[in-house]
């Protein structure tokens, strides 16, 4: 059984950003498509989950972008996931090239029961023989990011449509990457040379939802909230980037 997966990766047009280069939001597919990968060759992804009412959920994924791969450019994609805790799990990624580690992530996921919407405990779902790996990358833990934006400024809403909506009928973990970056215009990304992404996810939105942003800046970046309608944080993302 692979504790490790995995393969080559070409950077196709569809991946790709304006500016020729792996897109931020690309990354993070890519990232959640490796994990469903590893997940079905283990015998622990939708096959598994979905007829016993459980659900894989992304509860944070950090990204640092060392250098972004190129237009036609091929990578060697992995993930491989650590031993979990009750509740929770890392799994790892990293994105190599020629020159070594180019894009490296990690995502703390969670399984969910359909009916209740309460995590399931996690120590039985791999097999008991499973071998974890025990390499790390983003060895920094996850970030506290302050869901009061009161010091902040509303900068757009988001209405959500039909086509960011995925199979569990929530809005695509993706497509909030995709939102946020689309405040911004090439020039300023290209600028911006984004470092690193980190998001913390809250609550599902729906289609139909209008979704407020709100940002403020800090030292090394900016930071933004996502709400829903009534007030609840939807997700929080944090983005180093150069200034």
């Amino acid at each position: 059984m692979e504790n490790k997966y995995l393969k080559q990766t070409l950077i196709a047009p569809s991946m790709s950003d304006g500016l020729g280069f792996l897109s931020h939001q690309s990354t993070f597919a890519l990232f959640m498509d490796m994990a469903m990968e590893h997940a079905m060759k283990l015998g622990i992804g939708l096959d598994y989950t979905m007829p016993r009412g459980m659900y894989w959920i992304t509860v944070r994924t950090r990204v640092n972008f060392i250098r972004r791969p190129h237009l036609s450019d091929i990578v060697e994609s992995a993930t491989w996931p650590e031993k979990p805790s009750m509740l929770r799990t890392n799994r790892y990624y990293p994105l190599t090239d020629g020159e070594g580690v180019c894009v490296e992530g990690k995502t703390e996921w969670a399984i969910i029961n359909m009916q209740t919407g309460r995590p399931e405990k996690l120590d039985k779902i791999f097999a008991p023989d499973f071998e974890f790996c025990n390499d790390v990358v983003c060895e920094e833990p996850f970030m506290r990011i302050c869901e009061d934006f009161s010091d902040g400024e509303f900068v757009g809403e988001i209405h959500v449509g039909s086509g960011d909506i995925d199979m569990g009928h929530h809005m695509n973990n993706v497509m909030y990457i995709r939102e946020v970056l689309n405040l911004f215009s090439l020039k300023e990304l290209e600028k911006m040379n984004i470092r690193e992404i980190e998001v913390c996810y809250r609550s599902s939105c729906f289609e139909h939802d209008v979704l407020k942003v709100w940002r403020r800046d800090v030292e090394d970046g900016a930071e933004f909230g996502v709400f829903r309608g009534e007030g609840a944080v939807a997700v929080l993302l944090h983005m180093k980037y150069d200034k």
